[in-house]
C-alpha cells in the first residue's frame, strides 16, 4: 500500500489516502490506524534453506534492484531473507548477493 495524500477533516482527524502498489485507488485510511515505514524492507531475517532458482530471475547485488544476472537453475545457501512492501521475499545469497525473490 502506498499513501496518496493526507487529508484534514474537521473533528481535528487525519486520513491518508491510500492506493496499492500497483496504482489502484483504494480508499482513505485513518491516519491513526497505520504505522508508517521509513524503509519499504523489514528487517534481515535468518535463514538457512538450500534453495535452487527454477524460474529466470535476475540476482541484485543489493537493495536497491540493482542487476548482476541471471541465477536460473543455480543452487544458493540463503542465509538471510528480506520482505518487502511489493509483497516479495527477497533471498541473500551465500555470496552477499541477492539470490532471487520468491512469491
Amino acid at each position: 500500500m502506498k499513501l496518496t495524500g493526507v487529508y484534514y477533516h474537521q473533528n481535528g482527524s487525519a486520513y491518508y489516502s491510500v492506493a496499492s502498489t500497483a496504482g489502484k485507488w483504494l480508499g482513505y485510511v485513518n491516519a491513526g490506524s497505520l504505522k508508517l515505514l521509513a524503509s519499504p524492507w523489514s528487517a534481515e531475517q535468518a535463514d538457512q534453506r538450500i534453495v535452487t532458482v527454477t524460474k529466470n530471475w535476475s540476482a541484485y547485488a543489493d537493495l536497491n534492484f540493482h542487476k548482476t544476472g541471471s541465477v536460473y537453475q543455480r543452487t544458493y545457501r540463503s542465509i538471510g531473507r528480506y520482505r518487502h512492501v511489493n509483497g516479495y521475499t527477497y533471498l541473500l545469497g551465500g555470496s552477499a548477493q541477492q539470490a532471487g525473490r520468491l512469491h
